[in-house]
């Protein structure tokens, strides 16, 4: 089954940053019953994904099972290199320059629900700040030094 985009992925006011929480896959005897249950169970758990300038801040590891995803942020024009499920992930988050290796299951449901937990799993600047109680301007390395 080839992984593909719903039909209102391509429209302009679908918010490109945000992916449903989960991945599943549907069966049915028609395919468009499937992609409807789909694409309503999706619309039901949408989740902002961080970016920064249509890539990932920082390299990400998703897990998912025995498969692995490493995501690593790419300059401007590289495009969204990438496996079929994989692709297909990124490219619903509205990610238009990434790099991604799959390391270990070559299963596509394991693929895809791996990308998913790494994007999930993005912490932006003001999350870390928050967290660890400390401002960035105290990490900041001095001009003399």
């Amino acid at each position: 089954m080839p992984w593909t985009l719903p039909r209102d992925a391509g429209r302009r006011d679908v918010q490109r940053d945000t992916l449903p929480r989960s991945v599943h896959l549907f069966t049915s005897t028609v395919a468009s019953c499937a992609e409807r249950k789909g694409v309503a169970r999706a619309r039901k758990n949408v989740q902002k994904v961080k970016l920064l300038r249509g890539t990932v801040p920082h390299e990400i590891i998703g897990v998912y099972g025995a498969g692995r995803v490493v995501l690593r942020p790419a300059s401007a024009g590289t495009g969204v290199i990438a496996g079929s499920a994989v692709r297909a992930v990124l490219e619903a988050a509205g990610i238009t320059d990434i790099l991604s290796k799959s390391i270990g299951s070559n299963n596509p449901h394991n693929m895809a629900k791996a990308t998913l937990n790494g994007l999930l799993s993005v912490e932006d600047l003001s999350d870390v700040e928050a967290k660890r109680n400390v401002g960035v301007k105290d990490y900041q390395l001095s001009e003399k030094e």
